[in-house]
């Protein structure tokens, strides 16, 4: 079945473009319900692994928790689920590489299968955790050290203006100061970064044929990713208010925008954490 059709891409998109349209509605720049109240990144709870493409915005918007299990999982941790509880479906990749002959295609193609996984706060007999109190200092710190460990040519002054300049290959930004908050300013250097890693040295995505709405629906969806991942607030830049209209419309015409402007920004997401191991390795 191909991605447009699939109920699990329909119902994603429906609820962005709800959520879009009260931000409008209100005035204000798209800032999803979610963002605030998550402690984390949605991941599977016996593999480790973080949600990619559309599955973690499913996940932000569905889950009270950001752990997730297959029920297969839990019956084989011998872990239980409340009565009652509501599944969420997820998409999965199978690429099909052999005709029904078990012979090999000149051009293997993906569809994608639906699965059902269970939110965290529905887990019964989970051991508790232990929590340990990171301070907002902390959290800021942490994000200093992600971006120091990009590489990332940063030049700050008191410009106003924020952008990456693909040609110099840079960021601009005012200094923190400028900032109705430090939160603030993660977000908006976060967007930024999520351009930046748009240069072809990178994730080459910047020559391609989107749209200039899709790249900035990427950048900012990268910026709520990673302000959630580090455990800050997200604020969303000035110019995710302009774009509110151009995303509806995208949205409207095309069930699957959501859902690969996702997949970009997770590639965001992956690259930068991928980019903190290399450097633990070379150190």
């Amino acid at each position: 079945m191909k991605l447009s059709d699939q109920r699990v891409v329909k119902e994603l998109n429906e609820k962005v473009i709800a959520s879009m349209k009260e931000c409008r509605d209100s005035n204000k720049s798209w800032k999803p319900s979610w963002v605030g109240g998550k402690s984390g990144l949605a991941y599977n709870l016996f593999t480790n692994h973080i949600f990619t493409g559309g599955n973690q915005l499913v996940a932000l918007f569905t889950g009270a928790d950001d752990k997730w299990a297959t029920t297969s999982a839990l019956k084989k941790n011998k872990l239980s689920w409340r009565k009652g509880s509501k599944m969420t479906w997820f998409l999965r990749p199978v690429t099909i590489t052999k005709d029904k002959d078990g012979n090999d295609l000149l051009k293997p193609f993906v569809f994608f299968k639906p699965y059902p996984m269970v939110n965290g706060i529905d887990i019964v007999g989970l051991p508790e955790e232990e929590v340990k109190e990171v301070t907002l200092e902390e959290r800021h710190l942490i994000a200093d050290k992600l971006i120091a460990n990009l590489g990332v040519e940063l030049r700050e002054t008191n410009k106003g203006r924020c952008f990456y300049d693909p040609s110099g290959d840079y960021i601009h930004m005012p200094h923190k100061h400028n900032f109705e908050s430090v939160d603030a300013y993660y977000s908006v250097l976060f967007h930024e970064i999520g351009h930046w890693t748009g240069h072809k040295s990178r994730l080459n995505r910047l020559d391609s044929e989107k749209s200039y709405a899709f790249e900035e629906l990427v950048a900012e969806l990268a910026s709520m990713y990673l302000a959630s991942y580090v455990g800050i607030d997200f604020e969303p830049t000035e110019q995710n208010a302009t774009y509110l209209n151009s995303w509806l419309k995208a949205l409207e015409n095309d069930t699957t925008f959501i859902w690969k402007a996702s997949s970009y920004a997770s590639k965001v997401v992956n690259y930068i954490i991928d980019a903190q191991v290399e450097m633990k390795e070379a150190a």
